[in-house]
């Protein structure tokens, strides 16, 4: 209970719990209870995989439009849950193409190639480096 400090009056408050249990019939509560079980499971397997801690977070977001009649709730549960890394790397071409490669890989790629090659045909044959400094 509360006093209403203009009229004097005892109000009777109303706690942001019993709001959030009477939303919507319900189902506001019941869903981010829901929300609340599955992101713990989800973060408990995911930390079992990778041996490592995971975090997530669960919000209730709470819309309110005030007329001279009223207020407007309406609600909003979401998760968020720390994945599991799976990052791939792309490199860009000129055009903006995506590459598997970095584009100057192949140059260097055929660089060694071509210098292999070369010192192949000077060396007259394979060169067995162990022994490079022996005579």
């Amino acid at each position: 209970m509360s006093v209403n400090k203009q009229t004097g009056e005892v109000v009777e408050r109303t706690d942001l719990a019993t709001v959030v249990r009477d939303l919507g019939d319900g189902t506001i509560n019941r869903e981010a209870t829901a929300a609340l079980e599955t992101m713990i499971a989800k973060l408990r397997e995911r930390a079992r995989v990778t041996g490592l801690s995971k975090k997530g977070s669960l919000s209730l977001k709470i819309d309110l439009k005030v007329t001279e009649a009223g207020v407007e709730l309406s609600a909003k549960v979401e998760t968020k849950a720390e994945g599991i890394a799976s990052a791939d790397v792309y490199f860009t071409s000129k055009e903006g193409r995506l590459l598997r490669t970095h584009p100057k890989q192949i140059e260097l790629d055929e660089a060694m190639t071509r210098a292999t090659v070369r010192g192949l045909r000077d060396e007259g044959g394979v060169r067995d480096l162990g022994k490079a400094g022996e005579s």
